[in-house]
């Protein structure tokens, strides 16, 4: 009994710890709120375990940060493990390797649905403003570079293009060999591409539960 007060007592501590690391990554997000007072507490209790995934370099494409999806994601994890520890559940062999699993597709499926919102809004974006530029001049031709140039006039999407070039290229490049398509293109395949991947993995993800399930230890 006291040990269930005890992981009850660390699965809630964990939960509360996960909400402060997420107001910490929002707080990031919001200049004017960067330097309250709420968010240098945060940062002093927060910043070190965050800080350990921003080093791990493969999180990091370009400019964008995968790290703090990962690092919520693990504390999600510990959660679910010290409330299942709480209730008395008994970890068998097959049931650690199906959490470890279940973990690993979380983590997995935030980084996959992050990229794939961050692509399509960055494709709504640009359909837009090319939209708006095709009204302001019938002899608009949409061009990656001209886009960036001519069209955005914004360092923040300049520098989102370069963080997604390299992905959305690299996508695009299996169903397109030999030719190069457009940014638009590009983002368009690779956005149905990725959903496609994201719900083909799920079934696939239940079968390799299922089967290691049926392991009897």
């Amino acid at each position: 009994m006291a040990l269930s007060y005890i992981f009850t007592f660390l699965s809630t501590l964990v939960s509360i710890y996960t909400i402060m690391c997420f107001l910490r990554i929002i707080f990031t997000w919001i200049p004017s709120l960067s330097y309250s007072k709420a968010a240098r507490f945060l940062a002093a209790v927060c910043d070190p375990y965050l800080n350990f995934f921003r080093r791990i370099r493969w999180l990091t494409i370009g400019n964008l940060d995968f790290s703090p999806a990962l690092a919520l994601c693990i504390l999600g994890a510990g959660t679910s493990i010290f409330g299942s520890l709480a209730r008395g559940r008994v970890f068998s062999f097959s049931r650690i390797l199906i959490m470890i699993v279940e973990a690993l597709w979380s983590i997995g499926q935030s980084l996959l649905t992050f990229l794939i919102l961050t692509l399509a809004i960055r494709l709504i974006i640009l359909l837009v403003t090319e939209s708006r530029n095709k009204r302001n001049s019938a002899s608009y031709s949409y061009d990656f570079n001209s886009y960036n140039r001519q069209s955005s006039g914004s360092y923040i999407l300049e520098a989102l293009d370069r963080s997604l070039s390299p992905i959305v290229y690299t996508i695009a490049g299996t169903f397109t060999r030999g030719t190069q398509p457009s940014f638009k293109k590009a983002l368009i395949i690779s956005v149905c591409t990725l959903i496609a991947a994201e719900i083909l993995l799920i079934p696939i993800l239940n079968l390799l539960i299922g089967a290691i399930a049926l392991i009897p230890f």
